[in-house]
């Protein structure tokens, strides 16, 4: 299931046997159905970041372009 949402917190595990749950508002799945709240479980699911490629990539040009191989681009 691809989905969008809003992240909004984890909870971590009270004990090692557990796992993180990732809490998500305004989900809406490929499905067009819309979640309230979701968790899931991170041992299931992987998490990204919007444009989280793009940004990577924009990191890449610019530090060639800057000449400095720590320059990290942040676009908020």
């Amino acid at each position: 299931m691809n989905s969008k949402g809003v992240f909004v917190k984890n909870d971590y595990p009270p004990s090692p046997h557990h796992c993180t749950m990732s809490h998500f508002t305004n989900v809406q799945a490929n499905n067009n159905a819309h979640y309230i709240d979701l968790r899931l479980q991170d041992v299931y699911w992987n998490y990204y970041e919007a444009d989280a490629v793009e940004r990577a990539y924009t990191t890449q040009v610019l530090r060639m372009i800057t000449g400095d191989p720590d320059f990290i681009f942040e676009d908020y």
